[in-house]
């Protein structure tokens, strides 16, 4: 009877572990602050200014998320 046991590979699992729950958690984190950009965004503009930043978005991503950015700035 051998024994699969290693004393290692119980710490190495909480490690493990650890640092899938971290990984989760920064992702629910980052999409929480998304939506709170969504929310911001849709108070803040008009529709028709929303949907010339998703064209814009779609053409320039980076150039929108500046965009955004400053809409952001403002409304607060």
């Amino acid at each position: 009877m051998s024994d699969s046991f290693q004393p290692n590979s119980f710490s190495q699992m909480t490690q493990n572990e650890a640092k899938e729950e971290g990984a989760k958690r920064r992702e629910e984190a980052a999409q929480q602050r998304e939506i709170m950009r969504d929310r911001i965004i849709y108070q803040a503009l008009s529709q028709d200014a929303q949907a010339r930043l998703a064209n814009l978005a779609a053409v320039r991503p980076e150039r929108a998320k500046k965009i955004e950015d400053i809409v952001i700035q403002m409304a607060r």
